[in-house]
């Protein structure tokens, strides 16, 4: 009997076991003939951005496209999420097949779903309101960001967000103003309401670039000593669609750094095929 159990673990856990799963996995996605890509829902830029000629658009509805167009089949996008804590629990659940849109991978969520390798590298980056920080003389330093963090009014966050989680565990006693949105967070920040909103890079970098006046009143203040990548979150009963996704993400060359995204926004390339047409776009035929 040992024997017999030894050689139906040994076969479990065997290579060739594991490429079969992966092959399954795949044909089910094939199957049906369609991939769900969940992304929380309101305007988020430059992940969601307003619809371009009556289709949903931004970095990760592009993203989520090329994935569906690689596995060759329909992409169906999944706006029910109203928080990134609502997404995992979608991807958890199984309602969703990826989750795109600024999804941090923590070790808290790895406890419940999958990740890609990362697609966006960056930092826990703070907008700071220039009158309030003044006595900073440009970016606080990270021990007085976690000063500012237990006092009332210092630290705005978007509420159940990886980064306020994050900041709550590593400093129990903060006195963080949640907010519902981005949107509201800047809001806050513009308006002296706090000192510095917290959250992401690419978000805050995009808004900079888009109303450069805001520039006069607000400070741009990265921590790149506090990383924060994005991924794409995976159902967990999905090995093989995870192992594809981290192979595709490595020959699409789908690794950005907060500035890239930026700094190309609305021009993102995927892969070859997007790379070469930008270089050699094609020319109309002479009259």
């Amino acid at each position: 009997m040992i024997p017999l159990l030894l050689a139906a673990v040994v076969l479990l856990e065997s290579p060739h076991h594991a490429k079969k799963a992966d092959v399954d996995e795949f044909q089910a996605i094939r199957n049906r003939g369609h991939i769900t890509a969940g992304i929380v829902g309101g305007i988020s830029p430059p992940f969601l951005l307003p619809e371009k000629k009556g289709k949903p658009d931004g970095f990760s509805v592009r993203v989520a496209q090329h994935i569906a167009d690689e596995l060759g089949v329909e992409l169906k996008l999944d706006f029910e999420s109203k928080t990134f804590e609502n997404l995992i629990d979608r991807l958890k659940n199984r309602q969703v097949d990826i989750a795109l849109g600024g999804v941090t991978p923590t070790a808290q969520r790895a406890l419940q779903v999958r990740f890609s390798d990362p697609i966006i590298t960056g930092s826990l980056t703070a907008l700071i309101n220039r009158m309030k920080g003044l006595q900073y003389r440009g970016c606080p330093t990270l021990a007085q960001l976690a000063q500012l963090a237990r006092k009332e009014g210092g630290l705005g966050m978007v509420e159940r967000g990886s980064t306020i989680a994050r900041f709550e565990k590593a400093l129990p006693n903060a006195k963080i103003e949640k907010q519902p949105d981005h949107s509201a967070l800047r809001k806050a920040v513009l308006e002296g309401r706090i000192t510095a909103a917290v959250g992401s890079e690419v978000i805050a970098r995009y808004f900079l670039q888009k109303n450069a006046g805001r520039r006069l009143l607000l400070e741009l203040c990265p921590y790149p000593e506090l990383n924060s990548p994005v991924a794409i979150g995976i159902r967990p009963d999905a090995p093989g669609l995870q192992n594809w996704l981290n192979t595709m993400i490595s020959e699409s060359g789908i690794r950005f750094t907060a500035e890239d995204v930026v700094k190309n926004a609305d021009a993102w390339a995927f892969g070859w095929t997007d790379v070469l047409r930008e270089e050699a776009p094609e020319t109309p035929p002479a009259p």
